[in-house]
């Protein structure tokens, strides 16, 4: 069990690493498929790669192997938590972590009316 997690912890830290590695490029990369609108060019090759960097993250920081859909990804409140994260703020890895439990949760057909997602402190 203990070879497990550590290996979990492992994994995860790649994640951290990798954005913090890579993010802010990533981030002026999807800054350029935009269009007039604020749009993102969701056929361009550029944000199709760059999406796929942020999903193949975020999956290592969960220890899933989880699909997480482009909206998640490049919601606006998303992208700032990645750029957090990449930053070193453990608030914010713990912050996407429940995002994605939540996206995961939200795909299988829960409904989120009236629940609150907390941290061990009850935050």
């Amino acid at each position: 069990m203990a070879m497990a997690i550590a290996y979990d912890n492992i994994i995860m830290s790649q994640g951290v690493k990798d954005l913090k590695d890579n993010f802010e490029e990533w981030n002026k990369t999807l800054e350029s498929t935009k269009d007039e609108e604020g749009k993102f060019n969701e056929t361009s090759i550029d944000y199709i790669n760059t999406v796929d960097n942020l999903r193949k993250v975020l999956q290592k920081i969960t220890g899933t192997e989880y699909n997480f859909s482009d909206s998640v990804l490049t919601s606006t409140d998303n992208l700032e938590l990645f750029k957090k994260a990449a930053e070193g703020d453990t608030d914010a890895i713990n912050q996407l972590r429940k995002v994605a439990a939540k996206a995961m949760l939200k795909d299988k057909g829960f409904l989120f009316k009236n629940i609150k997602f907390t941290d061990k402190d009850g935050e």
